[in-house]
């Protein structure tokens, strides 16, 4: 018989079949997501018919698994003391990632018993972003008017609140009632009705003020925020704009405009938009946005391939709030950018105790 020249090729795909068996079944073994599935679907025969018997592996073992990062860490601890932040950094993710799989449920709640590795705003203003996208405006349209009644509204815009807002609500119904107009009364009317949650009132006082000068900055921005929440985004959008051209967009100053701005981008459904803008807001005045919003950012600015700008919004929630999710983020982008000493020292941090119980220290 004629050699069909197979031979090589056929030995090579079938030592190729035993690696990929073996393989799936040592992901099985390590808790991979899909493998129970992928073992499911092979036939027990084909073990046999590979290794004679089919291929059997212990359980994940909990406490081999946390000991084992117990050494990962003392390996990259002695790493790091010996200067070499390079090859102690994947050592403390090896750690994290095997304290990961010791876990069933939740992997960031350690139990005591499990393991251990021994390591050397003011109230009662307005209203916050996180409950209502409207801002304290700026009385720089305030004039120099002599009138007495326009010389109290600032004063009366600073002591503002819960509590004092009736009062004040009536004591401009009483302007008003006198026959005075001003772009600046009608803000602060819009700003009183909003503390006593009158939308639809605080919509048309703003209007009011736009209506007198319509480059009213502080009315812009608090109308478009109101008409964020029925789904006006690109109405809303135009009055922002609008108000940003108003001021210098590198400034304070801009804030408000640029913090509704965002708003409108997230909720028309532009999150790379929205992320820029978040990333601007929070270099002008860094703790203004809420946690929440600087994290989905940073995940954005990542996939849009902004790693620094990603890292720099991390880095401050680091020092904010080092939750585990924080921490993997960071610690996973300033190794791929090669930065080793500092993603050591994050996965480090990660391996800290997640609550004071815990004995990982």
């Amino acid at each position: 018989m004629q050699p069909t020249g197979y031979g090589p090729y056929q030995d090579s795909t079938k030592g190729q079949r035993k690696r990929s068996k073996l393989r799936q079944a040592l992901i099985r073994w390590l808790g991979g997501p899909s493998a129970a599935e992928s073992m499911a679907t092979t036939p027990s025969s084909s073990f046999e018919q590979l290794y004679g018997h089919e291929l059997v592996l212990p359980k994940p073992d909990p406490a081999r698994l946390a000991s084992k990062a117990a050494e990962y860490f003392a390996q990259a601890e002695q790493l790091n003391r010996c200067g070499a932040p390079d090859m102690a950094s994947p050592l403390y993710r090896q750690a994290y990632t095997l304290l990961h799989g010791a876990i069933a449920k939740n992997p960031l709640d350690l139990p005591p018993n499990l393991v251990e590795i021994n390591s050397v705003s003011s109230q009662n203003t307005i209203a916050h972003e996180a409950a209502q996208p409207i801002t304290q405006g700026s009385d720089n349209t305030l004039n120099t008017a002599t009138d007495s009644w326009l010389r109290e509204l600032p004063a009366l815009r600073a002591r503002l609140s819960v509590e004092s807002a009736g009062e004040i609500a009536a004591h401009l119904a009483s302007l008003r009632e006198a026959g005075h107009s001003h772009a600046e009364l009608h803000r602060l009317e819009g700003l009183t009705a909003l503390v006593l949650q009158d939308t639809n009132t605080a919509m048309q006082r703003f209007r009011e003020a736009l209506g007198l000068n319509p480059n009213h900055y502080s009315s812009l921005v608090n109308l478009a925020g109101l008409l964020l929440p029925e789904g006006r985004h690109e109405e809303a959008t135009a009055l922002l704009q609008r108000a940003l051209d108003q001021t210098n967009s590198e400034s304070l100053e801009a804030v408000p405009a640029l913090t509704n701005l965002s708003l409108a981008h997230q909720l028309a459904g532009r999150p790379m938009d929205e992320a820029l803008l978040v990333l601007k807001v929070h270099r002008l005045k860094p703790g203004h946005l809420r946690n929440e919003r600087l994290l989905l950012a940073a995940n954005n600015l990542e996939q849009m391939g902004e790693d620094s700008a990603a890292i720099e919004l991390l880095s401050w929630l680091q020092q904010q709030q080092a939750t585990p999710e924080i921490l993997r983020a960071l610690g996973t982008l300033l190794e791929r950018r090669g930065d080793y000493q500092e993603a050591a020292l994050v996965y480090r941090q990660l391996l800290q105790p997640v609550n004071p119980a815990s004995p990982v220290s």
